[in-house]
């Protein structure tokens, strides 16, 4: 409940039928009732469900021990976000923010499709990589929405969705310090910022009305969000491209 109320990213692994385990995260708890709000796939959709304290059962994982030991709390996990990334010296933050230019633009090739080597490999797991997520998103709401009416929208994807665009308008700009290309990027990360308070709203309406209000207008801002960014990694190409011609 401290690292819920400090908003760090909380989850727990659950059985689920047919065998195997599946990540669930945790975003809230409401201590009079004893129930923690759990994001997964429930019967093929993404959403929120209300569990009880007692069935979130803590064991011992071997392989998330040796994984993740530094955040390892009896089968239950937590990602905190503290300023230790700003330290070279912590090494699980080097892939995000510790990389040259050219690691950087390899990472945006792969983000757009014009490469696929790490893609063809998340394939296979379906997993999915880049601007595909923005096409997996509308797909599940589109499931959601057939599926289970009048149930709240998981906050969760949404937030990362924000969360990813702060890092991703800092990655580039370390390296590609264009005034017009900042502009393009802090409008992109105000833009999912915005849907994400979109559907903070939606939630918020469905519980009191039992409706849904304004699902295309959430559907259509994905979209916008899609083609906003890869007009920018278009920019991107360019911009580096003309820096490599002036050298």
């Amino acid at each position: 409940m401290e690292l819920i109320q400090k908003n760090n990213y909380i989850y727990f692994l659950r059985n689920i039928p047919g065998g195997g385990k599946h990540e669930v995260f945790i975003s809230g708890f409401d201590s009079d009732r004893k129930e923690f709000l759990c994001h997964d796939f429930w019967d093929g959709f993404y959403g929120e469900k209300w569990l009880p304290y007692d069935e979130i059962t803590v064991i011992q994982d071997s392989n998330f021990d040796a994984e993740w030991s530094t955040d390892y709390l009896n089968g239950i996990w937590a990602i905190e976000k503290t300023d230790e990334y700003k330290e070279p010296s912590e090494y699980y933050y080097e892939t995000v923010l510790q990389f040259s230019k050219e690691d950087l633009m390899n990472i945006l090739k792969e983000y757009v499709g014009e490469t696929n080597q790490v893609r063809s490999i998340l394939r296979k797991d379906h997993r999915y990589l880049g601007s595909e997520i923005y096409d997996k998103m509308i797909d599940m709401l589109g499931m959601q929405k057939e599926g289970m009416q009048n149930q709240p929208f998981a906050i969760h994807p949404f937030h990362l969705l924000y969360e990813h665009k702060q890092l991703l308008a800092q990655a580039i700009l370390d390296f590609l310090p264009d005034p017009s290309l900042k502009i393009r990027l802090e409008e992109l990360v105000s833009e999912a910022l915005k849907l994400r308070n979109l559907v903070m709203y939606m939630n918020e309406f469905i519980m009191e009305q039992g409706v849904y209000k304004k699902y295309d207008v959430m559907l259509d801002k994905i979209i916008e969000l899609k083609n906003m960014e890869l007009a920018i990694m278009k920019h991107v190409f360019e911009y580096e491209y003309q820096s490599q011609l002036g050298q």
